[in-house]
């Protein structure tokens, strides 16, 4: 009987579904799938290759790589490694290097969200930093400047603070009037708060050029007036350097009286002025803010002992007294810093310090830096999910609502209609209860992939329809056996040409998963290579692809390499020369041909592969960072070879006497469907022995590179075997494309 294989878009299959012959999904399957790419549409692409674009900056450091995406135009790779972070843009690393706080050990588990030009990077153990492009050659990285940090709730014991002194000298100093202050306080900020001697200020609209005394207001104010007047009343604000500016200004001829208001989202100092005159009885002005207390705020520059430290008077407290009203900043060194971070709803959003591993903080609408509650709807807020485990935060993503992974649980963050607001607040619901791995969620579409707990799985987090709920389902269940050896450290989504997650594991390989979830397509396979894959990232193309850039430990070098972006262009094109299907390759072209090539010195003392001018040459051994051919070429692809193999799942076949399990089979004859596929093998099983696919045609011209070959084979013979199933598999060593659509198999069953 003749078996047609059409699709393998269920990818590599654990071993462990070999017994479920009965499976419909079984007949989409492979056992083995390596270093090739299920499609949607059922067949399957050969990986490319990878080209080398440079030295990662520590050869016995890890590094980790970070899209960031400003335009169509420009789009760069982050490499961030140990105290660093440098810049690469269209495969070509840029004369950009940053010194950085962070320690290889954690750049794993650093967070980032993008805005624009902006990149915002978390970790709990390092103040949050920002970094700003200016131009391709001009950027910056600092530590996030607070115009009011996240503060923790108002202290209710006794011990009182004060700032001294209270405006005028530098440095100031912030004193307990107890045993409070230790090393880690350094960086931290301090609230102390004081009641208003004064609620009001009032001013008689009598004279030329009266002012009333000076009010500190943060909030929502009112200004009306009383009487009859005649002149023009001046709402003022003090600026930055000291001069007064006129914020508002009413006119009157006797007929007239105001009623105002408005709001600072800053501690603003504000008086009313006045030019004209008034009649009996005097007509006077009245400013009134609605707060009835104000705050100071001071960042720890030095603590000097456990009572008293050095600080930078950032907002000037009211006065110099002690107060017992103050509040510590909710990050610091003794508090931790925020773990995850987000963009949601216009506001900047961090969650997870070592001390409040579940709040989380959203800062004012569109004023990241400014975390000051205020009674405002666009005020920031902060919220702690009451949960029976105090499990930490470890991603968090916008969709809806904000989404929020813990190391126990998912919830989901909402408020009433919609849109958070301090008259609006939001409310955290848990979902469901997998718990997360410390990693950063990828965003797709409206779904929300994450690593479970452990490393071992990838789950979807969805909303469900028909259950009016969220689900978070396992996308490895069917394959669990890729992540056994080496949990997963980080995943990439590249929507194009074919949506794919790429994933890195703990034991350095590249698995990739093709993603349609619309489609039920949910395909993982494996790519192996000569070293270790220790990071990956995924950024939008200027072609019909993106990009995917991998950070590769290969005989001790750690290299950034890439898919070479224009690839599927030149394989639907057939443009042989350069389609590279080679590892750590270099591309390069001469005005003739040449036999001698070099710039190959990270190959050094290695075997490898050639692809001249669209043809296999012998392998060559790299000798002082170049190698000679055997045949002189204009093109040339130099690299590491690596094997892609495919073997379809074992499955049931029903035939006139029965099913096929527990029977023998033996396949004499295949043919296959293949599109722009180049040298290829074919045998009864894995082991061999392999033949090769003749798709060279009798009227080729045979002193030119063979073509791609696209359509059905010939009749191809197998030496075969009787087995317990079809073991039909297929391969490639060469470096060229291959590109499998069906297999037919000629198959007899026995008793």
């Amino acid at each position: 009987m003749n078996l047609l294989v059409n699709a393998f878009n269920s990818g590599e299959l654990t071993p462990e579904l070999e017994g479920r012959t009965d499976l419909e999904k079984l007949r989409k399957a492979c056992r083995i799938l390596r270093n090739t790419v299920p499609r949607p549409l059922g067949g399957t692409r050969r990986r490319p290759g990878m080209i080398n674009l440079g030295l990662s900056k520590y050869a016995d450091r890890q590094a980790r790589l970070i899209p960031f995406a400003a335009s169509a135009a420009d789009r760069y790779v982050l490499e961030i490694g140990h105290e660093y972070l440098r810049v690469w843009k269209d495969g070509v690393r840029l004369a950009v290097e940053l010194a950085a706080p962070w320690q290889e050990s954690q750049v794993s588990e650093i967070q980032f969200v993008q805005i624009n030009d902006l990149v915002y990077f978390t970790h709990p153990a390092i103040p949050v930093q920002e970094l700003r492009r200016i131009s391709d050659l001009s950027w910056t990285l600092a530590a996030f400047t607070w115009r009011w940090p996240a503060m923790r709730d108002e202290n209710i014991t006794s011990l009182t603070m004060r700032v001294e002194p209270a405006a005028g000298a530098v440095p100031a100093q912030l004193i307990a009037s107890g045993a409070w202050f230790t090393a880690a306080d350094a960086g931290a900020y301090y609230q102390v708060t004081h009641a208003r001697d004064n609620t009001s200020t009032s001013l008689a609209l009598t004279g030329n050029g009266q002012t009333d005394g000076t009010l500190k207001i943060l909030g929502a104010w009112d200004l009306y007036t009383v009487g009859e007047w005649t002149g023009t009343v001046y709402l003022e604000t003090l600026d930055e350097d000291n001069q007064w500016q006129v914020l508002r200004s009413y006119s009157g001829v006797k007929d007239r009286n105001v009623t105002a208001n408005g709001r600072f989202e800053r501690q603003t100092a504000v008086r009313i002025r006045y030019v004209g005159s008034g009649t009996t009885p005097v007509p006077r002005a009245f400013l009134e803010p609605t707060d009835v207390e104000l705050h100071g705020l001071v960042r720890v520059d030095a603590v000097t002992s456990a009572t008293q430290c050095a600080v930078t008077v950032i907002s000037q407290p009211y006065a110099s007294t002690a107060t017992a009203r103050w509040r510590e900043g909710a990050w610091s060194a003794r508090r931790g810093y925020p773990a995850a971070v987000a963009l949601h709803q216009q506001r900047l959003t961090f969650a997870g310090t070592t001390a409040q591993p579940q709040t989380i903080w959203g800062s004012a609408i569109n004023d990241w830096n400014n975390f000051q509650h205020i009674d405002a709807d666009d005020a920031a807020y902060s919220v702690t999910i009451a949960a029976q485990e105090a499990n930490p935060i470890a991603w968090m993503a916008s969709v809806d609502g904000l989404i929020i992974g813990t190391e126990g649980d998912e919830w989901l963050l909402d408020a009433a209609g919609g849109v958070i607001t301090q008259s609006n607040p939001p409310v955290a619901k848990r979902k469901t209860g997998f718990g997360s791995a410390r990693q950063q969620a990828q965003l797709v579409g409206s779904v929300v992939l994450f690593v479970q707990r452990g490393g071992r799985k990838v789950r979807e987090y969805v909303y469900a329809f028909e259950e009016s709920n969220y689900k978070a389902l396992d996308l490895t269940e069917l394959a669990d056996h890729m992540t056994v050896s080496g949990g997963i450290t980080q995943l990439a989504f590249a929507s194009a040409p074919d949506p794919t997650i790429w994933a890195t594991t703990s034991d350095g390989r590249l698995l990739s998963c093709t993603y349609l979830r619309e489609a039920e397509v949910i395909a993982w396979a494996q790519h192996e290579t000569d070293g270790d894959v220790e990071s990956v990232a995924s950024l939008p193309g200027a072609d019909i692809a993106d990009e995917v850039w991998m950070v590769v430990n290969r005989h001790g070098s750690r290299r950034v390499e890439r898919f070479d972006p224009g690839h599927w262009i030149k394989m639907q094109a057939g443009t042989v020369e350069t389609l590279c299907h080679l590892d750590a390759a270099t591309v390069q072209s001469a005005a003739s041909p040449t036999a001698t090539w070099a710039n190959l010195d990270h190959l050094e003392g290695l075997e490898v592969a050639v692809w001249a001018d669209g043809a296999v040459q012998p392998s060559r051994r790299v000798l002082a960072g170049a190698v000679t051919l055997q045949e002189r070429a204009s093109t040339v692809i130099i690299g590491l070879p690596y094997t892609s193999t495919l073997q379809p799942f074992p499955f049931d076949a029903v035939t006139q006497t029965g099913t096929s399990a527990g029977r023998a089979w033996r396949t004499p004859e295949i043919r296959l469907q293949l599109w722009q596929t180049g040298p290829m093998e074919y045998a009864d099983g894995p082991e061999g022995p392999w033949y090769p696919v003749p798709t060279r045609a009798g009227d080729d011209d045979m002193d030119a590179p063979p073509p791609l070959f696209t359509g059905k084979t010939g009749e191809l013979a197998l030496q075969s075997h009787h087995r317990s199933e079809l073991a039909v598999t297929l391969r490639t060593t060469a470096p060229g494309p291959v590109n499998i659509l069906s297999i037919i198999a000629q198959t007899a069953v026995y008793d």
